[in-house]
C-alpha cells in the first residue's frame, strides 16, 4: 500500500488537475472512491485508473505528475532499473521492484513487472527460492490489454508499458501496435530514446510469440523490425540474428537456426553487453546441453 504522505501527496495533485478541467467527481468514476482519493485515504486500482485515463483525456505526462509529483526522471530511473534486473535475470531485484511501484501507487508498472516474472528463467529461479510465480486472472489481462489498446500517444512511459505487458497481448494486439510504428517508422528511427524502448519490446515479443509457438506472429515482426531499426543499430540487429536462429530451430530448420544462433552469440561479445551475453549465453544452454 501507498504510504499515508504519498497517498495524500497523489490526492491533492489529482484534485487539482480535475479542478483545472472542470470534470465533476462523478463524471470521473465512483464519487465515493475518488472522493477517498483525493482526501488522502485512498488509492486507485488499476481497473478505476484506466476508466480515469479514458474519461477524462488525462496524458501518462499527467499521471506521472500525480504520481511522481513532476518528477519524471524518476519514472525513467525506474523503468532501466527494472529492465536492467529482467536483463540480469534478477528476481529478487523485480520483486522488490514490483513492491516499491506498488507502494508509490503505479499500478501500471506493479503489473508490468508481474509480466516479467513469468518469464520462463525468472520463474525457475522463483521456484528454486520457494517462491510462488504470480498468475494473471483473465480480467487483469483485459485490463492491461485495453490499457495498450486506448493509447493514443507512445511516449517513452507508454512505450516501455508496451516492453513489459508483451508476453500477455494477443497476436492480434502485437500486430495493432506495430502498424502504428510502422506508419511513422522514420520518426520512431530518429528519436533515439524512444527507438531503444521500442527495441527492446520488440526483441521482448518477438521471445514471447516464438516460445509460444506463434510462427506467423513472429514472422510479421520481424519484418516489421527491419523497417523499425536504424542502420547503424548494429547491436540490436545482432540481438534480432540471435532470435532469428531461435525461430529457425523452434519451427522446423534445426541445423540453420543453431548455427545462426551461435553466430550471433560469438558476436555479442564485441559490444560489452555482459548482462545480455550472459542471457543470451544461459537460453542456449538451456536449449542445447
Amino acid at each position: 500500500m501507498p504510504t499515508n504522505e504519498t497517498l495524500k501527496r497523489q490526492g491533492e495533485i489529482f484534485h487539482q488537475i480535475r479542478r483545472q478541467r472542470n470534470y465533476p467527481i462523478a463524471y470521473l468514476g465512483e464519487k465515493s472512491t475518488l472522493s477517498r482519493f483525493e482526501r488522502g485515504v485512498g488509492h486507485l486500482q488499476l481497473d478505476a485508473a484506466v476508466d480515469i485515463f479514458e474519461r477524462a483525456h488525462f496524458s501518462i505526462s499527467d499521471w506521472s505528475v500525480i504520481l511522481n509529483d513532476n518528477e519524471l526522471s524518476q519514472t525513467k530511473q525506474n523503468f532501466s532499473a527494472i529492465i536492467d534486473a529482467f536483463i540480469r535475470q534478477d528476481s529478487t531485484d523485480l520483486l522488490k521492484l514490483q513492491m516499491d511501484s506498488q507502494n508509490a501507487g503505479d499500478a501500471l508498472i506493479s503489473q508490468g513487472i508481474k509480466v516479467l516474472l513469468t518469464d520462463s528463467i525468472l520463474s525457475a529461479d522463483l521456484k528454486a527460492h520457494e517462491t510462488e510465480t504470480p498468475t494473471f486472472s483473465e480480467k487483469e489481462q483485459g485490463i492491461l490489454s485495453d490499457y495498450i489498446f486506448k493509447v493514443n500517444y507512445w511516449d517513452c512511459y507508454n512505450l516501455y508499458l508496451l516492453g513489459l505487458y508483451g508476453p500477455i497481448l494477443t497476436p492480434k494486439m502485437i500486430s495493432y501496435c506495430f502498424e502504428h510504428f510502422v506508419s511513422h517508422a522514420e520518426k520512431y528511427k530518429r528519436l533515439p530514446e524512444h527507438n531503444q524502448i521500442l527495441q527492446f519490446a520488440m526483441n521482448h515479443i518477438l521471445f514471447s510469440l516464438i516460445e509460444k509457438g506463434e510462427k506467423n506472429a513472429a514472422s510479421d515482426l520481424f519484418e516489421q523490425a527491419v523497417l523499425l531499426t536504424p542502420e547503424n543499430d548494429l547491436f540490436n540487429k545482432v540481438l534480432r540474428r540471435y532470435l532469428h536462429g531461435y525461430f529457425d530451430y523452434t519451427f522446423g530448420k534445426t541445423a540453420d537456426g543453431k548455427k545462426e544462433m551461435q553466430s550471433a552469440l560469438s558476436t555479442l561479445s564485441d559490444y560489452g553487453a555482459a548482462h545480455f551475453e550472459k542471457l543470451f549465453n544461459y537460453h542456449y544452454e538451456t536449449l542445447f546441453n
